[in-house]
């Protein structure tokens, strides 16, 4: 049986979070939690290329694409769910969660943990 937990890790920016989430790991820190994927809101966005440096899955869903925030949370909450994102207590919060609407929150149940 895999006891592996799915870490998805949502950015917009350096990923200095993401980086110290990814030394955690390589330390044996994350316990059961492997970080699987990146979601980057700007795709630009320097975690990007920590993620691509260290093996890490990436997908961008730039926010300036939708034309509401509830498609964005949609999609946002799709992206979760497709990579399988784990119940953990943390997962790096680089992007702001405000910006993920009421309704988004409470479909994921937890799906995703930040800090």
């Amino acid at each position: 049986m895999n006891n592996t937990k799915n870490i998805v890790v949502l950015a917009s920016g350096g990923g200095t979070n993401l980086q110290a989430l990814i030394d955690a790991e390589k330390r044996g820190e994350l316990g059961s939690g492997k970080i699987t994927c990146v979601i980057a809101s700007k795709a630009d966005a320097y975690a990007l290329t920590r993620a691509k440096e260290n093996g890490i899955k990436t997908r961008t869903l730039i926010r300036k694409d939708y034309s509401d925030i509830a498609s964005y949370s949609k999609d946002m909450r799709d992206a979760l769910l497709e990579e399988k994102a784990a119940q953990a207590p943390h997962i790096s919060r680089q992007q702001a969660i405000d910006t993920l609407t009421k309704e988004y929150n409470n479909k994921t149940k937890n799906n995703y943990a930040y800090c």
